[in-house]
């Protein structure tokens, strides 16, 4: 008879994120455990690296506990990786978004485009999906980074209400409301630097613009005068 984590019959798919409070399995002494300390010990029996790196890269990155226990938890729905600096990385990067904390800037040395890979990879290995960041939390960041006013913020909010019917409230829409405002206020910002702040791709940001102007724009037909046909 399997005895210890072994005798836990359930898959880590259906572990909890934040860990569990639920008292519902016994091992042979009658000792009760939470299912989130059984999740624990057969990850580390398995040799999970993966969680190991998790662990060791949300201590270095200074990030809330709630993320990194969140990360250790997802990290047991997935497999071995050949990446496991940029697995870890991408979990703890999702497990913030989850947890509602606005983390990405903690995340500047990795390379932007193979980080996006793997939390993509995260997300379909794992079942997951990704909410896009606050967009007070983000937009605060952004007028810090790039030194412009708290006013700016305050207006972006508005437009992002605006033109959230045309490109959505995605971190992209966020950034563009957000280049619209710092221009209407005068700053003289370029795309650029807003994608590299933002931690974007330029040419999403420069679609989302295009998507927003062609909405918006005042239609260029001319209206017929009375009398001419």
């Amino acid at each position: 008879m399997a005895t210890g984590p072994l005798a836990s019959k359930r898959p880590a798919d259906y572990l909890p994120l934040e860990g569990g409070t639920e008292y519902d399995w016994r091992d042979v002494r009658g000792v009760i455990t939470p299912r989130f300390k059984i999740y624990r010990a057969i990850s580390r029996r398995s040799g999970n690296k993966i969680s190991a790196e998790v662990e060791r890269l949300g201590s270095y990155l200074g990030l809330p506990k709630v993320c990194a226990h969140m990360g250790e938890a997802i990290a047991a729905r997935l497999g071995r990786s050949s990446d496991v600096e940029y697995a870890a990385a991408a979990i703890l990067f999702l497990s913030c978004r989850l947890a509602k904390i606005y983390a990405d800037h903690m995340f500047r040395g990795y390379d932007a485009r193979r980080l996006a890979r793997k939390v993509l990879w995260v997300q379909k290995t794992a079942g997951l999906s990704m909410p896009p960041p606050s967009p007070k939390h983000f937009m605060f960041k952004l007028a810090e980074d790039l030194n412009v006013g708290r006013d700016v913020v305050k207006n972006a909010l508005d437009i992002l209400r605006l033109i959230a019917p045309v490109v959505g409230r995605g971190k992209v829409a966020q950034a563009a409301a957000f280049l619209l405002s710092a221009r209407a206020n005068g700053y003289r910002l370029e795309p650029r630097g807003i994608a590299d702040a933002a931690m974007i791709s330029e040419r999403a940001l420069l679609e989302a613009l295009r998507e927003v102007n062609a909405a918006f724009r005042p239609s260029s037909r001319r209206r017929s005068r009375p009398g001419l046909s």
